[in-house]
């Protein structure tokens, strides 16, 4: 997510340049963010708890000590990202590339999670503790 912000020159039609969008400690609170992009965004510590953020970008964003507690990540991408801190228990479809930072209580440990490694192409998303595979999701 980003937006213009204009030169400080007072002229008109200046010269524009990209900031990103600082979601920092929103509350994202079963938000539909289906498809959203905060690519390169920031967000530290918002809460995306039970968000629906099917194939969100989150790629370079930063997202220190956020909440994605039981959050639907299915399709969801964060190669880039700075998570350290960051929670994940009870999520649905974590990446790959994420899960492999997450200690036993779905929380990615300082000094993990900046930033996330790429997912491999062939990479499947197997289920940690905390996770949930749509075979096992409740209603299902």
């Amino acid at each position: 997510m980003w937006r213009a912000r204009g030169d400080r020159s007072g002229q008109p039609g200046g010269g524009h340049a990209a900031v990103p969008i600082d979601l920092s400690l929103a509350d994202l609170f079963h938000a539909d963010l289906t498809s959203a992009s905060l690519r390169g965004g920031v967000a530290r510590n918002a809460v995306f708890y039970t968000a629906q953020a099917r194939n969100a970008v989150f790629e370079g964003a930063h997202l220190e000590g956020a909440d994605f507690r039981q959050a639907d990540l299915q399709g969801a991408r964060f190669s880039g990202a700075w998570i350290d801190g960051a929670r994940f228990r009870g999520a649905l479809h974590i990446p790959a590339n994420v899960q492999r930072l997450l200690d036993p209580n779905g929380e990615v440990p300082a000094g993990q999670g900046m930033p996330v490694p790429a997912l491999d192409a062939d990479e499947d998303v197997p289920s940690v503790p905390g996770a949930q595979s749509p075979a096992s999701a409740p209603g299902t």
